[in-house]
């Protein structure tokens, strides 16, 4: 699928720096073709639903003298339904596996019978604090809760991004020093999902998924429930010296994917892409008992 020339010029960069940092990931141990083409596809249909956002929303005013670290709201988010729409229906072609495509259609059948139920379900699962409407919507609808979660939160992304992007450039949020307990993001509220340690410094930065803030944080602290406690803190690797790898919390049983930019001299760190092109992790953590922060 080409899109070039159609897209705004910095869409396109961002689409072209995705694109290759997972093709250059194709083949490399661990690393499941089959995912990376769908994580592909559907960064088509993020980058297509921003182009048709920023055209919804380009008579809406700019958000002024908004404090930096301060959460978005709906309002600036402007979530859209027939743009929601068009998304998922993106997805679904680039689903695959049975249940999975089963469960992008039954959601587009719902959302075609229910007017506005994507935007309701997209407001739930990002910017709302309350997990109810979201539980009681998969009870309707028959979802398992964290699959409808995950899908709110791929419709929600290029909203988020866009939103976070409208409001300016901003210095990097530095929570160091301050007494923050977990690793949300300041911007969306989604939970950090990768940590790239900084090359010239070693500081630790966590990467918004949702957003694509970026801020950060305590080096030794657990970005899911804040413990500090260095003896429930633990770190699992493919191999000795291998750049990416998980840290870990017996607190909570939550991990956290972790790049050492200092190990990949020369190479760009594109975090949806790395998140791609790391399921292998996944695997691991998971087999080894641990769960993954909602996103």
């Amino acid at each position: 699928m080409d899109v070039t020339g159609t897209l705004p010029e910095d869409l396109e960069a961002e689409l072209k720096a995705e694109l290759d940092a997972m093709d250059a990931a194709r083949g490399a141990a661990g690393v499941s073709d089959d995912y990376l083409r769908f994580c592909e596809q559907v960064a088509y249909a993020h980058t297509r639903a921003r182009a048709a956002i920023r055209s919804a929303v380009s008579r809406q005013p700019v958000p002024k003298n908004v404090e930096a670290g301060s959460r978005l709201t709906l309002d600036e988010v402007s979530l859209d339904e027939a743009v929601l729409m068009t998304l998922l229906e993106d997805i679904a072609r680039a689903s695959r596996g049975e249940d999975q495509v089963d469960q992008v259609r039954a959601l587009a059948t719902a959302a075609r019978q229910e007017p506005g139920l994507l935007t309701r379900l997209t407001a739930a699962a990002t910017l709302g604090d309350d997990a109810r409407p979201l539980q009681e919507a998969a009870r309707r609808l028959g979802f398992p809760p964290h699959a409808l979660l995950f899908m709110a939160r791929l419709l929600a992304r290029p909203f988020l991004v866009e939103a976070r992007l409208r409001r300016g450039e901003a210095a990097e949020l530095d929570v160091r020093s301050s007494d923050t307990r977990n690793g949300r993001c300041p911007t969306c509220g989604s939970s950090a999902g990768l940590a790239v340690l900084r090359a010239e410094d070693g500081a630790r930065r966590l990467c918004c998924l949702g957003c694509d803030e970026a801020w950060l944080a305590p080096r030794l602290m657990c970005a899911s429930c804040g413990t500090r406690d260095q003896a429930e803190l633990a770190t699992l690797c493919v191999s000795e010296g291998d750049p990416r790898w998980l840290e870990v919390c017996d607190a909570c049983r939550r991990y956290l994917k972790t790049i050492d930019e200092a190990r990949l001299a020369g190479y760009t760190i594109v975090p949806m892409a790395e998140d791609a092109c790391t399921l292998h992790l996944d695997m691991i953590a998971e087999k080894e008992g641990y769960v993954r922060s909602a996103l």
